[in-house]
Parts: structure tokens; C-alpha cells; sequence
């Protein structure tokens, strides 16, 4: 890992499928050994060496206290039941065979249909 501070922002919004928009000027970051050389060999950071620890994500961009965000995912959605059985009778209702059990019955309900005629 290597520590570095973005001293201008990216020309290239992404490189390999990683959004080079997000990082901010004047922010530290611990980057991977292959982004850090792309940040430091295009002039877009320079290298740091300090003991403290980087910031994940710059405080100005959080803003998860605020009232100015509101929480979308906070409405329940209800569904109505797919069939009007209760769940109950659903369960308790007998499989529907396939293969040789149903081969059978249906061979006994022809033999019982013919003794009938």
C-alpha cells in the first residue's frame, strides 16, 4: 500500500472499472502498488510519509448526519398473497407426483373407468 495525496483531480473519470472521479484534491489515500504509480507517473498526486492514518472518505463529502439527505429505503412495500389460500391449507396439500407413481394411478383409474362400462 502506499500512502499519497491527490494534488489534482484525475483527467479520466475511470480506469479499469475504478472511479477515478471520487478522489478529491488535497485528500490522503492508501492506494494499491499498481493505482498509486497511475496517480504518481500522471502528476495527479505525490507521495506521503506519515504515520496517521488516511481518510476513507474525505469528511466533506459525508453527510450522512444531516437533514438535507433524506433515507429513501425507509417505505415497506406490501404485497397482496399470490392465491387465496390460506398458507396453512397450501402446505397441507398433497404433491403432485411425477414418474412411475403417476403412471400407476393413472393405469388404476383407466382399469376402474373400463370395469364400470
Amino acid at each position: 500500500m502506499v500512502r499519497i495525496r491527490v494534488i489534482r483531480k484525475p483527467s479520466m473519470p475511470e480506469v479499469d472499472g475504478i472511479r477515478l472521479d471520487l478522489f478529491e484534491p488535497g485528500a490522503q489515500y492508501e492506494l494499491g502498488d499498481t493505482l498509486a504509480a497511475l496517480f504518481l507517473v500522471e502528476g495527479w498526486a505525490e507521495p506521503i510519509d506519515s504515520d496517521d492514518p488516511a481518510l476513507l472518505i474525505p469528511l466533506s463529502t459525508f453527510t450522512a448526519n444531516t437533514a438535507t439527505s433524506p433515507v429513501l429505503n425507509l417505505v415497506r412495500d406490501i404485497y397482496p398473497r399470490s392465491s387465496g389460500v390460506p398458507r396453512a391449507l397450501a402446505s397441507d396439500r398433497q404433491r403432485a407426483y411425477r414418474g412411475v407413481r403417476r403412471r400407476k394411478a393413472i393405469a388404476r383409474a383407466g382399469a376402474a373407468a373400463r370395469r364400470k362400462k
